[in-house]
C-alpha cells in the first residue's frame, strides 16, 4: 500500500461489499484483508513473528453491529493508524479477547484496537472501539511510544534491540 488513504479504500471497499446495509446478526461472507504492516520498531520491539496485521469480515460485521454509526465510520477510516501507528500497547487480561491492545489518541479522543497473534502468519484484528484511560486501568502497558523514543517497561534491557 503506497499511501495512508490506500489502507482506508481497502478497508472501505470490503465494508461496502460485504457488510455495509446487512440486518443485526446477519451471516456475511467470511474474507480476509491484509489492513497493514507494523512499523519495524513496533515489531521489533514487542518481537512479533510477523509483521502483518488482517481483519476479517466476522470482525468488520461486529464493529458493525455493535457502533453507533459516528464510531463506526471513523473507526473506517482510521483504524489502521491505531494499528500501524500506535501510542501505547498494552497486554491484554487474562481472559479477554484478543492478546494485545493498541491505543491510539486521534482528535482528542482515545480509540483502541484488540489484536490478537495467530502464530507466523500474522496478527488479527479482533475488535476496536473508543475508550478510556478508566478502562485500560488494569492493563499492563508494555510499550509506549514517547517524544520519539519507545518505552518498554516489561521488557529487560537485554531482550532491546534497536533498530
Amino acid at each position: 500500500m503506497d499511501s495512508p488513504q490506500d489502507y482506508s479504500i481497502s478497508l472501505i471497499s470490503l465494508h461496502k461489499k460485504y457488510v455495509k446495509n446487512t440486518a443485526p446478526k446477519q451471516i456475511v461472507f467470511v474474507t480476509s484483508l491484509q489492513l497493514c504492516n507494523l512499523t519495524k520498531k513496533v515489531f521489533n520491539d514487542l518481537k512479533f513473528t510477523s509483521n502483518k496485521v488482517y481483519l476479517t469480515t466476522i470482525m468488520l460485521k461486529h464493529m458493525y453491529d455493535k457502533r453507533v454509526a459516528e464510531e463506526f465510520d471513523y473507526l473506517l477510516y482510521n483504524l489502521y493508524k491505531i494499528i500501524k501507528y500506535p501510542d501505547h500497547v498494552y497486554k491484554n487480561k487474562p481472559g479477554g479477547t484478543g492478546d494485545y491492545f493498541f491505543t491510539k489518541t486521534l482528535e482528542n479522543l482515545l480509540y483502541g484496537a484488540s489484536i490478537e497473534v495467530i502464530d507466523e502468519s500474522g496478527l488479527f484484528i479482533v475488535t476496536a472501539f473508543r475508550t478510556t484511560e478508566t478502562y485500560l486501568k488494569n492493563f499492563e502497558k508494555i510499550w509506549s511510544w514517547e517524544g520519539g523514543n519507545p518505552h518498554l517497561n516489561v521488557f529487560d534491557s537485554d531482550s532491546f534491540e534497536s533498530v
